[in-house]
């Protein structure tokens, strides 16, 4: 409730308000399908044009509340509260299966209702929230199948990967990562069979959007058309190591924003962005090699970026890595389970190669957060625990020396 709580009265105090950057398109969209003109872009002025420039799983979270509420922002991040709370319940879950310790899990808990990136993020139209619980849904129910045995449990596994890729992309392979951190737990035939089928259902989820994207774009999209626009920003075309997020960004020559003006279509646009990301690529390769070593500080702790960085980004990057050293700290004393440890490593390594083409935010690791947090959650309770035995103990002696003397 303390999470509810805190971040409704955050999306009450703003009310009804301009939506910015992202919002806008999620907005767009979603009021061309309530509106009755389909899944398109551009609305007003502006001639609406079918798209895939963003996956449906958001844009029709977002329709739904517009469907019933209108045109307002207030209740779909009340839809973002709500979530949150499903999202602190998942990792309690997460945590308990993880280190059989329920204060261990109470903590896990906390730090997702507390964690101010979380509680941003739910005050935002973007889709964050919504792609944090179907993480902590797909890892829940996976995890779940650990113990039942229950085919039920993948289907929902996969309905939530499913679901997530269609906001992100990356997140297609889950499953299988999540079949190979426990292999040697569940036995590799069987982690095997459990992965493939929480990968067929993840294709059935995301089927009717291709199908789609191929009757209106003639050609196979399983993801988004804005993948070129983003890898081309990734090789940091503009200058040195400077990754570009936006067309409006400085580093942007003039001459690229006219040839791009030339090519018409998202699509299309998308190609020649992949085009000429490749070619940056080319160019000088060990450029490319050291940039991406570059983007994991920026990924994970928000620092490493062309400017320095604010006293706020400071204080997110020590929590970060506060949070991880918790993690580590609980998996060498908290008795875990077996395959806690090669779940938390694959989790990162998987997530981090994943988001590597892109413009990396600290934000897109906000998923790979969320599970953190349940090897944080646990890490804070097991060294309360030693202090607390710490104290005991000098209590004790000190209580033994003045019975001595007295």
């Amino acid at each position: 409730m303390v999470a509810f709580a805190i971040r409704l009265a955050l999306v009450l105090h703003a009310g009804e308000r301009v939506l910015v950057d992202d919002e806008t398109g999620y907005d767009n969209i979603a009021l061309n399908v309530v509106g009755g003109h389909g899944y398109r872009v551009g609305y007003g002025d502006t001639p609406p044009h079918p798209t895939a420039a963003r996956g449906p799983t958001y844009v029709f979270y977002v329709a739904a509340f517009y469907a019933v509420f209108g045109h307002h922002v207030v209740p779909p991040l009340v839809g973002h509260c709500l979530l949150d709370v499903l999202s602190c319940i998942l990792a309690y879950y997460i945590a308990l299966r993880l280190f059989r310790s329920a204060r261990g899990a109470l903590m896990a808990a906390a730090l997702y209702a507390l964690y101010p990136p979380f509680i941003f993020n739910a005050t935002q139209l973007i889709t964050e929230t919504v792609t944090n619980a179907t993480f902590l849904g797909a890892l829940a129910a996976f995890l779940r199948f650990v113990d039942t045995r229950r085919t039920g449990d993948l289907l929902v596994s996969g309905l939530c990967v499913g679901l997530g890729t269609l906001i992100k992309p990356p997140m297609a392979p889950l499953g299988a990562v999540f079949a190979l951190a426990l292999g040697r737990t569940l036995g590799w035939g069987r982690a095997i069979r459990a992965g493939a089928i929480t990968c067929v259902v993840t294709a059935l989820v995301l089927s009717p959007w291709i199908i789609r994207n191929q009757l209106v774009f003639h050609e196979f999209i399983p993801g988004v058309t804005l993948v070129g626009y983003t890898f081309w920003g990734g090789t940091a075309p503009g200058n040195a190591m400077h990754t570009v997020g936006s067309m409006a960004d400085p580093a942007v020559p003039d001459s690229v924003r006219a040839q791009v003006e030339q090519v018409h279509g998202e699509l299309e646009r998308s190609h020649w962005f992949m085009e000429q990301g490749m070619q940056v690529i080319k160019r000088d390769p060990g450029r490319y090699v050291i940039l991406s070593f570059l983007k994991i500080p920026q990924l994970w702790l928000n620092v490493g970026f062309d400017e320095m960085p604010s006293t706020r980004s400071w204080i997110v990057a020590i929590v970060g890595v506060a949070a991880f050293a918790l993690a580590i700290y609980a998996l060498r004393v908290a008795q875990p389970v077996a395959f806690a440890a090669p779940l938390l490593l694959l989790l990162w390594i998987f997530w981090t190669l994943a988001n590597m083409p892109a413009p990396v935010l600290i934000r897109y690791a906000m998923p790979v957060y969320a599970v953190l947090f349940c090897f944080s959650g646990p890490g804070i309770d097991a060294l309360a625990k030693r202090l607390g035995r710490a104290d005991g103990g000098a209590t004790t002696e000190r209580t033994t020396r003045m019975r001595g003397v007295s």
